[in-house]
């Protein structure tokens, strides 16, 4: 959360009954995605082992065309916490709220879904005239829109009804500073970018996410989908 990376804290993913499969840091900065072959049916652990400032840490592992399946905070137990990409296994990497509410649906029962857009830019100046853009594809409607005016990082939260979505984002000034994370979705990527996500199980709507070229800017912006957000 600071922006100095994780002062020495490290990841470590691991089958619970098999090896290793995955070990790594943020060295650096407020965000960043690692990426790690997981299947169905195997129940994995996640241990975090303790840094300078375990206060500061937080990661999310999303799988594709789904969203998120773990998370946590600060440095867990010896053992670590225990996952699985289908529910084959109890999920214990979860995060504490004291909170009640359901984020942007909260108070509004039966009206859809929380969904959080996490903003980057790694130059910490925001995103330069780039901007997102969160439609309904069957009827048109705009359900979210915004951008990072100043900073290295925001959340963004919406309230979305079952439905087929798409995801537009805009280059800007400095396409190659831009990324995101929609982790509830299992998509992330940077700008300019045209994607597709599903709240629910609507009919013919596969997840997808579009790089597009950047004439102006020269960059792509990065990040591929379903990894951990550290």
């Amino acid at each position: 959360s600071y922006g100095d990376g994780w002062n020495g804290a490290e990841y470590t993913i691991s089958e619970v009954e098999g090896a290793e499969l995955k070990d790594g840091t943020l060295t650096s900065g407020n965000y960043g995605e690692d990426h790690v072959c997981l299947h169905d049916d195997v129940c994995y652990s996640v241990l975090i082992n303790p840094g300078s400032y375990d206060n500061e840490v937080t990661w999310e592992i999303g799988k594709y065309g789904v969203g998120l399946v773990a998370a946590g905070a600060g440095a867990n137990s010896p053992m670590g916490c225990q996952f699985s990409t289908n529910g084959f296994c109890t999920t214990t990497c979860t995060v504490d709220d004291d909170d009640d509410s359901s984020g942007a649906c909260s108070g509004m029962p039966g009206s859809g879904s929380s969904y959080s857009l996490m903003l980057y830019d790694s130059a910490g100046d925001g995103w330069n005239g780039a901007g997102y853009t969160v439609k309904n594809k069957n009827s048109g409607s705009i359900k979210a829109t915004g951008t990072l005016g100043a900073g290295m990082s925001s959340q963004e939260d919406m309230c979305l009804p079952v439905g087929c979505y798409t995801l537009e984002v805009s280059s800007g000034g400095h396409a190659d500073e831009v990324s995101w994370f929609l982790g509830d979705a299992g998509i992330s990527g940077g700008a300019p970018a045209n994607c597709q996500f599903a709240v629910g199980n609507p009919v013919n709507c596969p997840s997808y996410c579009e790089v597009e070229e950047d004439d102006n800017s020269g960059g792509g912006g990065g990040g591929g989908g379903g990894g951990g957000n550290h």
